[in-house]
């Protein structure tokens, strides 16, 4: 058994880029995801590192798994900064206890 390879979601982002991003939380039990698609317009225009910096997510700590994926399950867990109470939030307030990113 491999152990998964600690790394923030910034540097993930940083080292690999992003081209989903899925959340899952109080207000989007099923989860969203957010495909990278900067050439789109409307609608249809995503800059993952636009969500991540909006959301503050860049701080989370989370693991790659043997495919490439990146996960938190934090179930509203400090972030390591302790700038907050809980976990992370969504655009409506909303606690945010799952992300991926691949």
């Amino acid at each position: 058994m491999t152990t998964a390879t600690k790394i923030t979601l910034g540097e993930f982002w940083a080292r690999d880029g992003v081209g989903s991003l899925f959340l899952a939380g109080v207000g989007m039990p099923s989860g969203q995801q957010f495909d990278h698609d900067t050439d789109a317009e409307g609608e249809d225009y995503c800059d993952v590192g636009d969500v991540i910096e909006q959301l503050d997510l860049g701080d989370l700590e989370g693991t790659v798994d043997s495919e490439g994926i990146w996960q938190w399950d934090g179930k509203g867990e400090r972030l390591p900064s302790g700038d907050r109470a809980e976990g992370p939030r969504d655009w409506n307030g909303n606690t945010i206890y799952k992300v991926q990113a691949w």
